[in-house]
């Protein structure tokens, strides 16, 4: 182990360009908002299958150290294994859709004062505003007291602790598939020791959110969804959890929680002509009926209106924006809500206006996406 290095470990698996623009971004914005004289650290990526490569990329040349497994495993593994390849002191795991901002590292070391794991805070829908804010705030923050910026907060797209930590709570369990819950199963191990987990509002990262995990949803990569369930069940039975997601002893009998159903029910009739996603529009799913697409709040309201996950067909935003815009569905308005068109809110600007005669007075509305997936 070095003393005062970091071990920044980044897990991919890359298998389409715009992955790989996310792989890249994430390590620019590293190497660009991180100063090595007052944080020295490595870079360390551990490739979990990656397909497909920049023209030109040569990883001796953007990694301190790399590691490529010719087959897909997990996510759980690619972040054993980097920390594994680590000399570091501090082990800060990364994801490689995460953009990080000036600051970033010596505040996630320096909350290691209070706490013993620290996670970012990322600004999903904001990024600009919310870092504006942070960087006017942080000022005093560094001056505050510590209960003002770290909070209860769990987000593991990027997480520091010492490696000590690490050794004491042990690896990630590998048994979880793709990418989902080894991170909620280390809290669980870690707070079982007594380590605290809080996040440092100092800290704001962009964080894309589920860009491989869309990707290989997209590319039919394995079972996903079957995996994502057999996951959570998993972590209830290692836990024994009760419903509300807290963790009891082995042998105490606990009131579990309940997934919805994976399959429709029988006697619910199909609302609909189907069911779609857009790469841009993250894991939303719309209901088209007609000419007519609808935002499906939850997954609960897809099996009402008789579709399960998985069953949603890819198109392209441009084809989605050929849909008039409906009012999003919410089980409360399953039975009435289908095909009912979106209520233009009124705005003192256009509450005097008078309709042009022979048109409609309510103009559709605009779609607004994300533009990144």
């Amino acid at each position: 182990m070095k003393k005062g290095l970091t071990s920044i470990v980044i897990g991919i698996r890359n298998t389409d360009y715009p992955v790989c623009h996310y792989t890249a971004n994430c390590i620019g914005s590293v190497r660009y908002f991180t100063d090595a004289a007052k944080t020295p650290y490595e870079i360390v990526v551990a490739d979990n299958g990656s397909t497909v490569e920049l023209g030109g990329w040569k990883w001796e040349q953007t990694a301190d150290k790399y590691y490529k497994e010719p087959e897909g495993k997990s996510c759980a593994w690619a972040w054993n294994k980097g920390i594994e390849m680590s000399e570091g002191e501090y082990l800060a795991v990364l994801s490689n859709d995460v953009q990080v901002f000036e600051h970033w590292l010596e505040d996630l070391i320096d909350a290691t004062k209070y706490v013993n794991i620290v996670n970012a805070v990322p600004m999903y829908d904001m990024p600009w505003g919310r870092a504006l804010e942070a960087s006017w705030r942080r000022k005093d923050w560094l001056m505050d007291d510590p209960d003002k910026y770290l909070y209860p907060f769990r987000d593991f797209s990027l997480f520091l602790m010492k490696r000590e930590v690490y050794d004491k709570v042990g690896p990630f369990d590998e048994k979880y598939e793709f990418g989902w819950g080894e991170d909620v199963d280390y809290c669980y191990r870690a707070e079982a020791l007594g380590f605290i987990n809080k996040a440092n509002k100092r800290v704001n990262t962009h964080h894309v959110g589920m860009a491989t995990g869309q990707m290989l949803m997209m590319q039919n990569a394995g079972d996903i969804n079957g995996a994502m369930t057999r996951n959570r069940e998993y972590t209830r039975e290692k836990h024994n959890l009760d419903k509300y997601g807290i963790p009891h002893p082995p042998e105490e009998k606990v009131e579990r929680q309940v997934d919805p159903p994976t399959e429709v029910p029988e006697g619910i009739k199909r609302k609909g002509d189907k069911v779609i996603r857009t790469r841009e529009t993250g894991d939303k799913v719309y209901l088209v009926t007609g000419n007519m697409v609808q935002w499906v709040k939850t997954l609960e309201t897809l099996t009402a209106l008789g579709w399960k996950l998985g069953q949603e067909q890819f198109v392209s935003l441009d084809e989605l924006r050929k849909y008039e815009m409906g009012e999003p569905l919410g089980l409360d308005t399953v039975e009435t809500g289908v095909g009912v068109a979106m209520i233009e809110e009124v705005s003192p600007a256009n509450v005097y206006q008078v309709p042009v005669v022979g048109k409609s007075a309510v103009k559709n509305p605009v779609l607004r996406y994300r533009k990144s997936a």
